[in-house]
C-alpha cells in the first residue's frame, strides 16, 4: 500500500516531525539507515503546497525521520530547496513499512494568542506582573506532562498576536501507509485537549 502525505490544512498543526529509531536486526535495512541522507520534496494536498523532508544516518542509529511543513511555516526564514521527488520519497519510505519504530513526535501550532483558554497552563504562565514601574511577562517555556503520550509542551511568542506551541510526544509505532496521519490524529487531538482546553473522548 501506497504510503500517504497529509493535508496540515485539515487540522491546526503547521509542521509534522515523526523522527524515531527503526526496530530492525535487517543487516540490509541497517546499512541503509546508517547512510547519511537528506531528502527534501514538494507535494500538493487539496491546492495546499507542502514541504516534506526525509533523513536518515548521521550519529543516531536507525535514524528514520520524516518531517511535514506548510509554506507558511517558514515564515521569514523562507522556504527550502527541493532537491528530490515526491517518488523518491515514498521510495524511502518503502523501505521500512511494516517495520516497528520508537517514534518521538512533535508538531507545531501558530495559534492567536487570544484563543488560549484564560485557566490553560500557558495563559497563566504567560500572566504579567509589574512592581515599582517594571513589568515582567514569561513569553516562552517549557512543560513537563504526566501520565500521557505527550512529554512536552513548550511555547514561545512568535510575533504581538501569535504564539507558537509544539507539543511532544513518545510512543512505539509501526510504520505503516497512514503512519504520518495517525501521528497528525494524535497531536491535533491532544493540541485541543491540553492547550485549548476542549473536551475529547478516548484523548
Amino acid at each position: 500500500m501506497a504510503f500517504e502525505l497529509p493535508n496540515l490544512r485539515t487540522g491546526r498543526a503547521s509542521r509534522l516531525v515523526a523522527c524515531g529509531a527503526v526496530l530492525t536486526e535487517n543487516k540490509k535495512l541497517l546499512k541503509w539507515l546508517s547512510s547519511e541522507r537528506q531528502l527534501i520534496a514538494v507535494y500538493s494536498k487539496s491546492g495546499v503546497r507542502h514541504f516534506v523532508r526525509l533523513m536518515t544516518g548521521g550519529r543516531k542509529k536507525k535514524h528514520f525521520h520524516v518531517e511535514v511543513a506548510l509554506a507558511d511555516w517558514f515564515r521569514d526564514a523562507g522556504t527550502p530547496t527541493s532537491n528530490s521527488k515526491i517518488s523518491d520519497v515514498n521510495d524511502c519510505v518503502d523501505r521500512v513499512i511494516g517495520d516497528k519504530t520508537a517514534l518521538n513526535l512533535g508538531a507545531d501550532f501558530l495559534v492567536r494568542s487570544d484563543e488560549l483558554p484564560d485557566a490553560g497552563p500557558i495563559k497563566i504562565l504567560s500572566a504579567k506582573t509589574q512592581a515599582a514601574g517594571t513589568t515582567v511577562e514569561l513569553t516562552g517555556g517549557v512543560l513537563s506532562v504526566a501520565g500521557s503520550r505527550i512529554t512536552q509542551i513548550s511555547w514561545r511568542r512568535a510575533d504581538e498576536r501569535h504564539t507558537m506551541i509544539t507539543l511532544y510526544a513518545y510512543l512505539d509505532s509501526i510504520v505503516a501507509a497512514k503512519y504520518l496521519f495517525d501521528s497528525q490524529d494524535l497531536m491535533e487531538r491532544f493540541f485541543r485537549v491540553l492547550v485549548l482546553a476542549q473536551p475529547i473522548s478516548d484523548s
